[in-house]
């Protein structure tokens, strides 16, 4: 299992990959998806400190709800999974607007509950 310091990287690595593909205004469908995996890393990265290893969405939505600490984040976090299901499997078109929203929002709110407790 990825430890707390890998998680975070790899919640690094996703967001800038969502922010370049931002600029380029291109496959915006892949900047949502990729600001998703930014989020669920960094929750990722919270639960391995608590000695939680989620293995599905499920586990770690309850997980999330479960701590007091993090369950603020679950909102913003369900709206970035919706969103990213939305791209993948509806092909529903992405815009630059929606996008910067969900950074500027749902992926901001969520990094602002978990990092400090990094």
């Amino acid at each position: 299992m990825p430890d707390k310091g890998r998680h975070h990287q790899r919640a690094g690595e996703n967001e800038q990959f969502s922010r370049d593909l931002l600029v380029r205004s291109s496959h915006l469908d892949w900047a949502v998806v990729s600001l998703f995996y930014a989020a669920l890393h960094l929750i990722d990265a919270y639960l391995a400190n608590q000695g939680l290893h989620p293995a599905s969405h499920a586990q770690r939505r309850k997980a999330v709800l479960g701590d007091p600490a993090i369950s603020g984040a679950a909102l913003p976090y369900h709206e970035l999974r919706q969103r990213c299901d939305d791209a993948r499997y509806n092909l529903l078109p992405v815009s630059n607007s929606l996008t910067r929203s969900l950074l500027q929002n749902e992926f901001t709110a969520i990094r602002g509950r978990v990092e400090p407790l990094l």
